[in-house]
């Protein structure tokens, strides 16, 4: 794959002079043509004439690529008990104490969705955790989270596999995680998210 320099010059035909034209590699704030937003610091091949973009790159595709992916992510809320999100922060914490838990705990809770859809063992397992005494207390904490389409999908396919709600679900998970990651019990999972978290 070519990758453009800001500077670089080229060619392209330019719709607004219906001629082709000489063109140079500029970054561009670029508003999205659906009105979805504007894509910032995109790099673009501008008419040297009239000075209007003519050109997106490979490069600059990917990145608006992503900018709609963000747009389009689901958010999950549910009222779950406010210990929840101590058990949350608390993994987070043990993984790694010193990533944001406002960052690092959304990632958490995605990978356990992920690992989840993949490993039927032990999403199975998930059922027990309504029977322990930390599923107990009055659901007054707000917990909201963004997941991308894949992870969505992961996670509406575990509702569907295991039958519990929506706010049933996202207190089994982190119980799973309490048991994971605070109480260790699988180990496996601590050093994973430990490396992960270093990208964070």
């Amino acid at each position: 794959m070519k990758f453009f320099i800001e500077g670089e010059k080229s060619k392209a035909i330019c719709d607004h002079c219906k001629e082709l034209a000489n063109t140079t590699f500029k970054v561009r704030n670029v508003p999205i043509s659906d009105g979805a937003g504007t894509v910032k610091g995109l790099l673009v091949s501008v008419c040297d004439k009239c000075d209007k973009i003519v050109a997106f790159p490979h490069q600059s595709s990917i990145k608006i690529k992503e900018f709609r992916e963000q747009q389009t992510l689901n958010s999950i809320e549910a009222r779950i008990p406010f210990h929840f999100s101590d058990i949350l922060y608390t993994a987070c914490t043990t993984i790694n104490s010193s990533v944001p838990t406002s960052s690092l705990g959304p990632s958490v809770f995605r990978y356990y969705v992920h690992h989840l859809s993949k490993d039927r063992r032990r999403f199975k397992k998930l059922h027990k955790y309504m029977e322990s005494d930390l599923f107990k207390g009055n659901s007054n904490n707000r917990f909201s989270i963004k997941l991308n389409e894949s992870i969505m999908k992961d996670f509406n396919w575990l509702k569907e596999e295991t039958k519990l709600s929506k706010s049933n679900l996202l207190k089994s998970i982190i119980l799973l995680i309490n048991d994971d990651i605070n109480n260790k019990k699988y180990p496996k999972n601590i050093e994973k998210l430990k490396d992960l978290s270093i990208l964070i």
